[in-house]
């Protein structure tokens, strides 16, 4: 149970990461578009 737990928040974290990164991507992508 503990393992498994274990795995569920790692999953969880690396799928905050993954959108951290799109959200920073994109918002980056916007200030490049706006400096054009």
């Amino acid at each position: 149970m503990i393992s498994l737990y274990k795995i569920r928040s790692k999953s969880k974290l690396k799928d905050l990461l993954h959108t951290l990164q799109k959200l920073l991507s994109s918002a980056i992508i916007r200030e490049e578009f706006e400096k054009i």
